[in-house]
């Protein structure tokens, strides 16, 4: 995040930005991780929460802890088609790929791996106004 701090304060005007999800995602995340017991604001929580989601499921899909096989399975996880699997469902993501069902890991914050395996993600654009950070707008 990029600001204008001056002597520890956040100044009006400030701006940033960070890793967010659109509205939808962001308010499931937030509710997966307070049922986990996880404190769900953090930079890049979501972000971890996806990545450490897509080696599951990868690993369930090559059916294997091999890391080749496994990286193997990534792209076939983590974009259509197939049921998309968000946060908090990874359970049934895992009984689907167990029965030969294809998935769309959609996740906490919206994967989607390009060509390369680089995720297009989202972030949100913030400004400081009155001390406190607001949403300016959610950039995909």
């Amino acid at each position: 995040m990029i600001s204008n701090v001056t002597s520890g304060a956040v100044a009006d005007g400030s701006w940033g930005t960070l890793p967010s999800p659109d509205a939808t995602l962001g308010a499931n995340w937030k509710s997966v991780a307070a049922a986990g017991g996880v404190d769900g604001s953090g930079v890049f929580s979501a972000e971890s929460y996806d990545a450490m989601a897509l080696i599951i499921l990868a690993s369930q899909a090559a059916g294997s802890s091999d890391r080749a096989a496994i990286q193997a399975q990534v792209m076939n996880v983590a974009n259509a088609p197939g049921y998309q699997c968000h946060a908090g469902n990874l359970g049934l993501c895992l009984s689907l790929i167990a029965s030969g069902e294809d998935v769309d890991y959609v996740g906490a914050t919206g994967v989607e791996l390009d060509a390369g395996g680089t995720a297009n993600g989202s972030y949100a654009e913030r400004e400081v106004t009155g001390g406190v950070f607001t949403d300016v707008k959610i950039h995909k």
